[in-house]
């Protein structure tokens, strides 16, 4: 019954700790934190989508650049059907 009750107690105090706010600094003004940068796209599906995101190009450019890639990702790598042989 005494391990047990050793046992909630380090739990709460855990989540205790856990949940505890930090101290802010003292002497500063509060001041709004920029959120960091996104690193870039690393591929163009990733580039087109930041484009349209930010007003660069709209929904319709935005679609007919899709499917340019998806023409030309089918062109160089085919899909192959499985034997209906099974």
């Amino acid at each position: 019954m005494l391990v047990t009750l050793i046992i909630v107690g380090m739990v709460l105090l855990v989540t205790c700790a856990a949940l505890w706010p930090e101290p802010e600094e003292s002497g500063s003004t509060p001041t709004a934190t920029a959120a960091p940068e996104p690193e870039p796209p690393t591929t163009l599906e990733g580039t087109l989508t930041s484009q349209l995101l930010s007003g660069k190009i709209n929904k319709r450019q935005y679609r007919a650049e899709q499917a340019r890639l998806a023409a030309r990702d089918a062109e160089r790598h085919p899909l192959a059907l499985p034997d209906d042989r099974l």
